[in-house]
């Protein structure tokens, strides 16, 4: 099970409501959470995610709304209640992120289940708008994966959002123990240690590993098997195995590598609705 999420930032919700049910097909699945509006009036769907919007402060590069997915596996469309489950996480979804806001869903069949999801960036008559930061988006997405873990066994037991673990013990010198012993702080390579472990926890694409330790300074680099982080300004190196964290650097390039693999299966399949 993946989940993506992508923001829109544009009032665009007629062309995302229409693509929604455009992939649908004769699905009679149907969601609208928060809606007075009946889910199949198109027409009456748009124009309250609309209404709700105006609510909002126009300005450039805002928010309007988010497109999110919820995916199985391609090999659990020969599930016979593969449209129940994903009703349900769906629901579950929705009680965890954005209660409040608008939704709209549908499931898409083609080769791999899936439901794509519309909803408002503000809840509902509400002038501002509602933002997850990265840390807590994981955090619903680690609940969601518990909830199927629990739930839907016949989906398997593969974890793709928890946390990878726990770092290792830090390797320090006895210069460094005996710094930390007069000063009372930490050193630099707990602080780096502190920087990459948040962004593992956080990080779900190689993309989002690296811009999380870039802004605190940070740079991935890789030598031969051994990987690393180098300080932008002081070119100082330290490397995972280190910090304690390689192990769970190696799980996290695992777990990415399933996900970007599900997730361009995904792509291929949209393209040819």
């Amino acid at each position: 099970m993946i989940v993506k999420s992508l923001s829109r930032h544009s009032r665009s919700f007629d062309q995302l409501v229409c693509y929604i049910d455009h992939g649908a097909g004769e699905h009679d699945y149907y969601l609208a959470h928060n809606f007075l509006a009946l889910p199949n009036d198109t027409a009456a769907v748009v124009k309250q995610f609309q209404d709700n919007a105006d609510y909002l402060v126009d300005s450039p590069g805002s928010v309007y709304m988010y497109h999110e997915m919820i995916s199985l596996p391609a090999e659990c469309a020969e599930l016979d209640n593969a449209d129940e489950i994903l009703a349900g996480l769906v629901q579950q979804w929705i009680n965890r992120r954005c209660p409040g806001h608008l939704v709209y869903a549908r499931i898409h069949r083609e080769r791999c289940p899936h439901v794509h999801l519309a909803i408002s960036a503000n809840p509902v008559q509400n002038i501002r708008r509602q933002r997850l930061s990265k840390k807590q988006f994981r955090e619903i997405q680690v609940d969601l994966e518990n909830y199927r873990l629990q739930h839907y066994p016949e989906l398997g037991k593969q974890r793709l959002y928890q946390q990878i673990g726990r770092h290792e013990q830090i390797r320090q010198t006895d210069a460094e123990i005996q710094l930390q012993k007069r000063t009372g702080k930490i050193t630099e390579k707990q602080r780096v240690t502190q920087i990459v472990s948040e962004a593992l926890d956080i990080a779900i694409t190689p993309a989002e590993l690296h811009q999380q330790v870039k802004a605190k300074g940070l740079q991935f680099y890789q030598r031969g098997k051994t990987v690393g982080v180098i300080q932008s300004a002081t070119g100082r190196k330290f490397r995972l195995k280190t910090l304690g964290l390689a192990a769970r650097y190696q799980k996290l390039q695992q777990m990415m590598q399933v996900v970007e693999r599900q997730w361009r299966e995904l792509e291929r399949m949209q393209s040819r609705q």
